[in-house]
């Protein structure tokens, strides 16, 4: 075969795969978790929505305080959405159990 055939059918074989890889992904979705069902959850990833009713920056975590069924809180690192009291968040991240207390480690946080 000639080179310029080889480089057309690999640049549509790369095509189409980035194509059904799109379309795969968008079919992968997290379910909406209740913040008392947590400490069932635990290691698993989750997505909460909820109202931030408190918020403590520090050096390079910060932790927000979200209220949905119950109150929870969410670890956040490096650099974060700037929120505040009565802001409607969603946030996914993993739950994880320290010292008791059942808390998410947020990879993603929006206002919504």
């Amino acid at each position: 075969m000639k080179e310029k055939t080889l480089l057309r059918i690999a640049l549509a074989a790369s095509a189409v795969g980035i194509v059904v890889l799109f379309l795969l992904s968008q079919q992968i979705s997290v379910d909406e978790a209740m913040v008392s069902r947590l400490d069932e959850m635990v290691d698993e990833s989750v997505v909460v929505t909820g109202s931030v009713i408190g918020v403590n920056s520090l050096d390079s975590v910060t932790f927000v305080m979200l209220q949905k069924d119950e109150i929870v809180t969410i670890v956040l690192f490096g650099k974060t959405p700037l929120v505040e009291v009565g802001d409607l968040v969603q946030v996914r991240g993993k739950v994880v159990e320290e010292e008791g207390e059942v808390e998410i480690i947020g990879e993603e946080m929006r206002v919504v």
